[in-house]
């Protein structure tokens, strides 16, 4: 089908859009996600229309059997049954498969019971034999690895790009240099797995009144709770990415106290290294993305989440607060090697 020639096709769970701006900038892509009805149906409902990428995804599901000499990169969690129909598309094309999972083998996004056992086997096969392997992180390209009993050179590793102009020299030193009120800030879903009644527990919290401002941006099931807090200064979503790194060259920290459940945690991070592209001190909890992005200590603060709460209020009413301007300071350093010349160089040495 004309409308797939000469194209990297990318099949996604959701929208992969925003991991694959550096890829744009080398090939010639076009995205689907591996769900269209749900999709389909959602356009239909909220938007009364039906978006390019939906539509893509409905032609390559009718049109697998046809689609050939392409470049294909399946971006689909662990054991999803979808990947049996997709993978008709090997025979044709080269086939990439890329991970941020770092659980294989444990556990899993996608469950179906006692098939689950059937499905490893499968999906072992196909990435062992067919595809290109390409993972997000070191630790799910070591524990893909060990799934699949292959060598860990055997797969590649390719960061998520982040697309963050670096705070200006004068913007840094303005806001480091004799500090009256440190600016601390939140940026995420508000919701609970992302601590936001942590971040409201800190922001509440007496010793901090009068030396704290508090922000928070996002959206979530739990808004009313920030609005109902009255140290908290809540701005809202913020879909423009210029408003986005406004927000967060303004801040001297920015708290990220994700709470890990049995399904979920932290698995990178790019609201991080945004952050210290704007020369800000990001104190997280330790899940495993962010372990994977700070050097505790020296460019960021890592803490467990049990010490997550009295140790940052302990951080923010210290009186030296100029100590962390060199934490800060080198966040912005760290935050260069996933910039996006850095990952599209990666990009392009493995899908050319």
């Amino acid at each position: 089908m004309k409308r797939f020639n000469n194209k990297l096709i990318i099949i996604h769970d959701f929208d992969g859009r925003p991991y694959y701006k550096a890829l744009e900038s080398v090939d010639n892509v076009i995205f689907c996600n591996s769900r269209p009805f749900r999709f389909l149906l959602r356009d239909l409902i909220k938007h009364k229309k039906i978006s390019d990428d939906v539509l893509n995804s409905l032609l390559l599901l009718v049109f697998i059997p046809f689609i050939k000499r392409n470049k294909i990169l399946i971006a689909m969690a662990p054991l999803n049954i979808r990947m049996i129909l997709y993978s008709v598309l090997k025979y044709r094309n080269t086939v990439i498969y890329h991970s941020s999972w770092p659980h294989w083998g444990a556990y899993y996004p996608f469950s179906y019971g006692f098939l689950n056992k059937y499905l490893e086997i499968i999906w072992k096969k196909l990435l062992r034999t067919d595809y290109k392997i390409i993972c997000v992180t070191k630790e799910a390209q070591k524990k893909l690895s060990l799934f699949i009993n292959m060598k860990i050179s055997d797969l590649s590793q390719i960061y998520h790009v982040v697309d963050c102009q670096e705070i200006s020299k004068e913007c840094f030193e303005r806001k480091w240099k004799d500090i009256n009120k440190l600016n601390v800030g939140f940026l995420g879903r508000i919701n609970e797995s992302k601590g936001i009644n942590e971040f409201i527990e800190i922001a509440n919290n007496e010793l901090l009144y009068s030396n704290v401002d508090f922000y928070a941006v996002g959206k979530g099931a739990m808004e009313d709770c920030i609005t109902g807090s009255r140290n908290i200064d809540y701005l809202g979503f913020l879909s423009n990415r210029d408003d986005v790194r406004s927000y967060l060259s303004s801040l001297n920290f920015l708290l990220v106290p994700s709470k890990r459940n049995k399904y979920w945690e932290e698995l990178f991070g790019v609201v991080i290294i945004e952050a210290m592209s704007q020369g800000v001190v990001v104190i997280t909890t330790d899940h495993i993305g962010p372990k994977e992005i700070i050097n505790s200590g020296n460019d960021g603060i890592i803490l467990t989440e049990d010490e997550y709460v009295s140790t940052v209020i302990d951080i923010l009413t210290i009186k030296d607060k100029e100590c962390y301007s060199q934490v800060a300071f080198n966040a912005i350093v760290s935050s260069r090697k996933y910039s996006f010349d850095k990952i599209k160089n990666s990009w392009s040495d493995n899908v050319s």
